[in-house]
């Protein structure tokens, strides 16, 4: 992996491995990997919030190297958080 960790692309990610394990389109290296993310942003929480989060970008193909906690990261994990420790019938009906 080249670069530091950037939780809301991890977030992100993870959220889409829900809607697919949810939809019933998942399958075990998509569980192990949803698994394996989700262990990655709990040990980035703290109090509350997701650090290691990239930074807003300043403009086009401006992204400064700075991170933080900031609502793009902590969303995905909230509602990924959630969906997994749900039954996915009860995420999709």
């Amino acid at each position: 992996m080249e670069g530091p960790l950037d939780t809301s692309g991890t977030g992100m990610i993870l959220q889409s491995l829900c809607v697919l394990e949810a939809a019933g389109r998942s399958d075990d290296r998509f569980a192990a990997a949803g698994q394996r993310m989700l262990e990655c942003l709990k040990r980035c929480e703290r109090g509350g919030k997701v650090l290691r989060s990239s930074a807003e970008c300043g403009g086009i193909g401006i992204y400064p190297q700075r991170y933080g906690s900031y609502a793009w990261s902590v969303a995905p994990y909230l509602i990924s958080l959630s969906g997994r420790q749900r039954k996915p019938e009860a995420v999709n009906p």
